[in-house]
């Protein structure tokens, strides 16, 4: 199973700065079967509740096996 997480982070901070520290906001989603299914889980879960970043932020989705560092999840 792979971990899903979605942080909403500044524009100004890379993919890899990215993380639970940084997020403005962490959405913890359930996990899913794969990669891809966590990406999908993830697109489609934030256009379900109409959720969009600014033009000052972006979303980041971390697809992780195990934790893989993504911090505390739920």
């Amino acid at each position: 199973m792979v971990s899903v997480v979605v942080f909403l982070c500044a524009l100004a901070l890379s993919a890899s700065e990215c993380s639970r520290a940084t997020a403005v906001d962490v959405i913890a989603l359930p996990a899913a079967p794969d990669e891809q299914a966590c990406l999908r889980i993830a697109q489609a879960t934030l256009a379900e509740l109409a959720i969009h970043a600014d033009t000052e932020h972006r979303w980041v989705i971390k697809c992780g096996r195990g934790n893989d560092g993504l911090g505390p999840i739920g």
